[in-house]
């Protein structure tokens, strides 16, 4: 009841910013909402449940903020901070110890849903960025590096090049050169015979054809020019 007149209230005056009697109104049966949650986080800290506690927090600073958008403000006693900040410590350090678990049971997956949480709620806590970069890389890593000793170079190409794209990792980079090194293919330019009357259409549809090959941005592209291509079939 009280939650659906305040949002009564809260769409009210972001329709209408001087509306005095829903300010009012929203001074007091806002507060009783936040006071509810509070209550939450109050019960569930008291009891050790430190997650539900810090979500509960997260919830009425949330809602104080988006009531005071509208341009009312609501109170949440300071005590309660420091509670919120004691509570969230502890659960942060369990959710650490629990993301370590789960990368030394190499259950990378799991270890980064942790340490996204723990980035959401303390994103400077300890190690947890490098942790963070390590189960999604590591992974990635061990995929691209199976494919590279299975010599399919240009798979493992793009695996390495996902891994780089958040900074190397071990030899990351220079595997990714090798497999681009190692995966290329030659296209050569033949010579075009005009027969269609019209001076210079052979050399403008090789060079057409040309601009259309390098627009491609194929990473294992290699492209001879003419000169290098009647030099590679008289060898042949």
């Amino acid at each position: 009841m009280r939650k659906g007149a305040t949002e009564y209230y809260i769409d009210a005056l972001a329709r209408k910013r001087t509306n005095v009697d829903a300010k009012i109104a929203l001074k007091k049966t806002g507060q009783q909402v936040l006071d509810d949650i509070l209550v939450e986080f109050y019960q569930a800290q008291a009891v050790e449940d430190h997650k539900r506690a810090v979500y509960a927090y997260r919830e009425a600073d949330a809602f104080r903020d988006r009531v005071a958008f509208v341009g009312v403000e609501l109170e949440i006693p300071g005590n309660y901070d420091r509670m919120y900040e004691d509570v969230k410590s502890i659960y942060v350090s369990e959710l650490y110890q629990s993301a370590n678990e789960q990368l030394e049971e190499e259950d990378y997956e799991a270890a980064t849903a942790i340490l996204d949480e723990i980035k959401d709620l303390s994103p400077a806590f300890k190690d947890v960025q490098q942790l963070s970069k390590m189960a999604f890389q590591e992974p990635l890593y061990r995929q691209g590096l199976e494919l590279y000793e299975e010599n399919k170079y240009r798979e493992a190409y793009y695996i390495f090049a996902s891994i780089n794209q958040k900074g190397s990792y071990k030899d990351s980079r220079s595997l990714q050169e090798i497999c681009q090194e190692n995966g290329k293919y030659t296209v050569g330019l033949v010579e075009i015979k005009n027969s269609s009357g019209s001076n210079g259409a052979d050399e403008a549809l090789a060079s057409a054809i040309a601009r259309e090959v390098l627009n491609s941005n194929d990473p294992f592209l290699r492209l001879l020019d003419r000169s290098q291509t009647e030099l590679l079939l008289k060898e042949q």
